[in-house]
């Protein structure tokens, strides 16, 4: 399986991407919605990958070393990982 990457230009921030963890998200719509959502600077969202949901196309969007804004503001978190983390970005 290729990665196609189809890296975007906006919503993301360079750098200060620290791998703690995959958080698995479930797109509404399709992988080429989605292309276009991430691509378009008014929708502020973005993520690292994208697969079809035949696993037929893997997308990339964002740099492994930069941060997508796909994570959210958290409130009320029960995940281990942001517990141990208050006040911290989940993005980065």
């Amino acid at each position: 399986m290729t990665i196609q990457k189809k890296l975007t230009t906006v919503n993301f921030t360079k750098g200060g991407n620290q791998k703690l963890g995959v958080v698995i998200h479930t797109m509404v719509g399709n992988l080429d919605g989605t292309d276009a959502w991430f691509h378009n600077k008014d929708s502020g969202v973005s993520s690292h990958y994208g697969v079809d949901l035949d696993g037929s196309r893997i997308y990339q969007w964002v740099e492994e070393s930069d941060q997508a804004y796909s994570q959210g503001i958290v409130s009320k978190p029960t995940f281990k990982l942001t517990l141990d983390r208050p006040n911290i970005n989940p993005n980065s």
